[in-house]
């Protein structure tokens, strides 16, 4: 059996056993450190020394405030429906802003994306409640705010490819390679 053929099946085996996704960067790394350990064990050093988990990041200063405007726009139905009015007010191409998932890096993209794309709206709507974000004025913040949209983009987007049925262990090595060159980008 070739080393290829080899870590598939251990890598399926290791996904089917134990039911994680590939969102879990504790798992793809661990699944990554086998598969370098059967094709590749000169390369698994450099695996090691990665770290593919979100609290790496350190963007809980972005995340903790977007979670806090979202929750004032969306906590209460007349906030929400007000918000909403002024998006339409405004002709905004957005009509609404999505509520984070804790448990979901997905959500997590998403809503930051939202708020990216609607932020001015949402600096003069909560100024008008008497509810201003004086981070949403901050140059460095909103500079922290696009890098964490751009990370959990190619993320999110990593995630999707990785979760394709049929796909090999070297093709998920090279998905994860594409995007460490794309994080020494930004």
């Amino acid at each position: 059996m070739s080393a290829h053929a080899k870590t598939s099946y251990v890598i399926s085996h290791k996904i089917a056993r134990t039911s994680k996704p590939f969102s879990d960067g504790e798992f793809t790394k661990e699944c990554l450190l086998d598969s370098a350990e059967l094709i590749c064990l000169e390369k698994k050093e450099a695996f090691e020394n990665e770290v593919l988990c979100k609290s790496v990041l350190k963007i809980n200063h972005v995340v903790d405030v977007v979670t806090k405007i979202v929750n004032f726009i969306r906590a209460r139905a007349l906030n929400h429906w007000q918000f909403v009015a002024l998006l339409e007010e405004n002709e905004t191409e957005h009509r609404d802003i999505g509520y984070h998932r804790a448990v979901r890096w997905l959500s997590l993209g998403k809503m930051l994306k939202s708020v990216w794309d609607r932020r001015e709206e949402i600096q003069d709507f909560c100024v008008k409640k008497g509810n201003g974000i004086p981070q949403l004025s901050d140059a460095d913040w909103i500079a922290d705010l696009g890098f964490a949209v751009g990370v959990t983009a190619l993320t999110n987007e990593l995630n999707v490819k990785l979760q394709c049925k049929g796909l090999f262990v070297h093709e998920m090595y090279n998905l994860v390679k594409a995007f460490m060159r794309k994080l020494q980008l930004l």
